[in-house]
């Protein structure tokens, strides 16, 4: 039973609302499936109109998050099958960052901010206007899959290296260097 986590500020242009509407035909696919909808803001009532007039009250949860307890973020992330975020443009994706951090399944939206993540091949990506069935069966699909192993992230240590190798770099090009 997948448990679907998306993590963002609760606007419209987030995305939120795609997800919920998926839920139907989630359940018809994997009945225990779950959406944890993690996040704080202006949209909120709307989604939670959504959630009653769709009738899957008992697979959508809300969870107030407003950045300050990361490490209750981190539980909820590790604990997730799929980190979705299916926003309609995105300048840092931190919750998906993070999730692919952790090793975490991701699904984004075919959008700006969130595509580069796709080109990496860290990430499924669907179309902005997917229905919500065939959301559905990317999330089962994508769920059942094996979680991919933590990418290779850079130390503080090699970063400060590339930094001072660039510096000598520069140093030495330049005049009277």
């Amino acid at each position: 039973s997948p448990l679907v986590c998306s993590v963002a500020r609760l606007e419209r242009y987030k995305g939120h609302h795609r997800l919920i509407a998926a839920m139907p035909a989630l359940l018809e696919l994997s009945p225990d499936a779950h959406l944890a909808v993690i996040g704080r803001g202006g949209y909120e009532q709307q989604l939670r109109r959504l959630v009653d007039r769709l009738g899957v009250e008992r697979a959508v949860t809300f969870t107030s998050f407003d950045g300050t307890r990361r490490d209750a973020l981190g539980a909820l992330l590790r604990s997730s099958d799929v980190v979705a975020l299916l926003s309609d443009y995105e300048a840092n994706p931190v919750a998906v960052m993070e999730a692919l951090a952790l090793g975490k399944k991701v699904v984004v939206a075919d959008t700006s901010g969130l595509s580069e993540l796709a080109l990496e091949g860290l990430a499924t990506l669907v179309p902005p206007d997917l229905s919500p069935g065939a959301l559905a069966g990317v999330l089962a699909r994508v769920s059942l899959e094996p979680d991919p192993a933590p990418p290779d992230l850079p130390t503080w240590d090699g970063c400060a290296d590339q930094l001072l190798a660039l510096y000598e770099e520069i140093l030495s090009t330049a005049p009277g260097g």
